[in-house]
């Protein structure tokens, strides 16, 4: 018994001692990637609804369209080249994978500027990184003052204490790390000052459709709501563009989840509440409920 409590005692000071090197760390990234001036535009009403981009929004818009489209929506990626995009005309899109400002060569970052630089006729606020504010494409959508108005965030990664790290995350100068689009566009939804928050499309049924080719080559079928033929298998690359085994893919896929139970724990300091509202869904950190 006295061997087991020395352990409970040593693993609780090895993880204070983590914290404390976790918020001095997110401190400096703060100090150096961080504009803290940083303001969101404020909440257009009590609710809004983030479309994610999984396969059950299919279904999710076939039940519920009209409920829908009386809220307050974001959207996230490549849906901006999909008829749903115009269909919907959300207020607010989110783009954060790194892809879209270092790939400029990709053929979705191709269309999804052109998409945003051309053809969007009301007014949409876009969500883009701080750090990517000197992009060519950004740069144009703000000199153009067409109907796309862009709104930089601050994405400094701050983990710690609760207490210390809210407080930053309050005055939008750090955020937990996000491994995709759903984990931003919540954060963002919550502090512009949304008090309930609605979650389609985040299936996250990614083992689904991940498979190790005989060369032990790890490919995933990145399937969304919109595709309108069948998707291949594509090798699963790190924000370096180099691949990835299983091992490094399932602790990304852990972080994923994780960063859901600090958004809800986050959201309860703001007397927010997020719902799930997706058909299939793996996220066991919010409350289910149905449109």
């Amino acid at each position: 018994m006295r061997i087991v409590e020395l352990a409970h005692f040593f693993k609780r000071i090895e993880l204070f001692g983590t914290r404390i090197y976790q918020t001095l760390i997110g401190l400096s990234k703060i100090i150096v990637l961080s504009d803290w001036f940083m303001k969101l535009p404020r909440a257009l009403s009590d609710e809004c609804l983030i479309i994610a981009n999984g396969p059950s929004m299919s279904e999710t818009l076939n039940q519920y369209e009209h409920k829908i489209k009386e809220k307050v929506l974001l959207t996230v990626n490549n849906i901006v080249s999909s008829s749903h995009f115009f269909n919907l005309k959300p207020h607010y899109h989110v783009l954060h994978d790194p892809g879209y400002f270092l790939y400029k060569n990709r053929p979705d970052v191709i269309a999804t500027f052109n998409v945003l630089k051309t053809q969007v006729n009301w007014e949409l606020t876009l969500f883009v990184p701080y750090i990517f504010r000197k992009d060519a494409d950004i740069v144009w959508l703000q000199k153009s003052k067409g109907s796309v108005k862009v709104v930089l965030y601050n994405y400094a990664i701050m983990h710690g204490f609760d207490r210390i790290t809210f407080l930053f995350y309050r005055k939008n100068l750090a955020m937990p790390q996000f491994y995709n689009v759903l984990g931003p566009s919540v954060f963002l939804c919550l502090n512009m000052g949304y008090k309930k928050i609605w979650i389609t499309g985040a299936d996250h049924s990614w083992f689904k459709e991940v498979e190790v080719s005989e060369n032990n080559e790890l490919y995933r079928r990145d399937t969304h709501f919109y595709d309108t033929s069948a998707v291949p298998p594509t090798p699963i690359i790190d924000e370096t563009n180099q691949p990835i085994n299983i091992g490094r893919f399932l602790e990304y896929i852990s972080k994923v989840f994780n960063s859901y139970y600090t958004l809800e724990r986050y959201s309860k300091t703001l007397d927010a509440k997020i719902f799930n509202a997706t058909e299939y869904s793996l996220i066991d950190a919010f409350e289910r409920k149905k449109l």
